[in-house]
């Protein structure tokens, strides 16, 4: 009789709770199907129905044994050191989402503003992040990230409205410059 591999299924309800939660605030999920050497996804956020193209990394971890020295408002992760220098150098911003199986919630954690202001390893050679437990992945992660991008959010009917403006005036200019130039 086969076994079940219980890192698998903890593994798949932590990216299907990362999935519900950027559902939920209408940010794409991207799961990258290739080969994972520290990043598990991107994450895109949209406005109504428009992606914006801010993009950011995703590092997805599903489990209890990540979750250290916990208590009621934080808990700790220890990574490997090689994947903290990983990390460290992407170009894109990169955040880790922890998935905790007993509350069923998805913490994260802004790795990229950390390696901004931190050292990235201690003294004796290993690192640990703080997650605090207010960061559930969802609302609170939508502001953060709107605030990383700077993005002025309207409703649907206004990003239309504006976008339906801008679009005319982009029109107007190629028929001024058809008249003046024949081109």
């Amino acid at each position: 009789m086969a076994k079940k591999i219980s890192n698998h299924f903890s593994e798949k309800k932590g990216l299907l709770a990362v999935q519900q939660g950027c559902l939920s605030e209408n940010i794409i999920w991207r799961n990258l199907l290739e080969v994972d050497v520290g990043v598990d996804g991107t994450v895109e956020l949209c406005l109504g129905d428009f992606p914006t193209g801010k993009i950011v990394a995703v590092q997805a971890k599903s489990g209890q044994s990540y979750i250290k020295s916990e208590n009621d408002t934080c808990f700790k992760f220890y990574p490997r050191r090689e994947d903290v220098e990983y990390w460290s150098k992407l170009s894109l911003l990169v955040y880790l989402f922890v998935y905790h199986p007993v509350n069923n919630l998805v913490y994260w954690f802004d790795m990229s503003g950390f390696f901004r202001s931190n050292k990235i390893l201690n003294n004796d050679g290993q690192s640990f992040f703080i997650v605090q437990k207010e960061n559930v992945v969802g609302i609170n992660f939508r502001i953060h990230l709107e605030s990383k991008f700077n993005i002025l959010c309207h409703s649907t009917d206004v990003f239309e409205e504006i976008y339906q403006e801008l679009y005319a005036v982009k029109v107007c200019m190629g028929l001024f410059v058809y008249i003046v130039t024949g081109k």
